[in-house]
């Protein structure tokens, strides 16, 4: 083997590593649900009370709500008393279903999510990657698309396409303080 072909092969070498770390950095995404014997450390996603962020709040659930059903309930809970955030849906809504299927997570809400829902651009982006972001820290979900009353939904409130499933969105995330 000559020099050249050694360095080429020590070349590729480097640039496969450099791919491999590369590729496992963009991997990591939304936080993995912890557990202990106590019960399991999830997070929701409520609002600040301006309406401008999100903010991941810890949950200590039983391990058998560690699942999509048991993470929105948990979500449409709301805010403890005494948190200084607010629920980032209607405070009415209910969940009537959710299922994965190959890694997407479908959710169908009460039509309160419309009816009730305050609209606005931010207050729409809020509402629908509280339930996204919430979701997406589940290892079996990547993707999450939102119906409301068993229907497929064009847009929540005008603003966001929801005929495709979304993924999760932390830009909108702020750490809590």
């Amino acid at each position: 083997m000559g020099k050249g072909t050694h360095k080429t092969l020590i070349a590729l070498v480097v640039l496969l590593v450099i791919i491999i770390i590369w590729a496992l950095v963009q991997r990591s995404g939304p936080p993995s649900v912890a557990t202990d014997p106590a019960g399991a450390e999830v997070l929701i996603y409520l609002a600040t009370r301006d309406g401008t962020s999100l903010v991941p709040v810890k949950r200590i659930v039983d391990v058998e709500k560690v699942s999509p059903q048991g993470l929105i309930e948990e979500l449409l809970k709301g805010p403890r008393p005494g948190e200084p955030w607010v629920l980032p849906l209607p405070a009415n809504t209910r969940l009537q279903s959710v299922a994965v299927v190959d890694r997407v997570a479908y959710v169908d809400l009460s039509e309160e999510m419309i009816e009730f829902h305050p609209g606005g651009t931010t207050g729409e982006l809020l509402t629908v990657y509280a339930v996204v972001n919430t979701l997406a820290q589940l290892p079996e979900v990547e993707l999450v698309q939102i119906f409301v009353g068993g229907r497929e939904l064009e847009t929540l409130m005008g603003h966001l396409d929801l005929r495709t499933p979304l993924e999760p969105d932390f830009s909108l995330v702020i750490e809590e303080h």
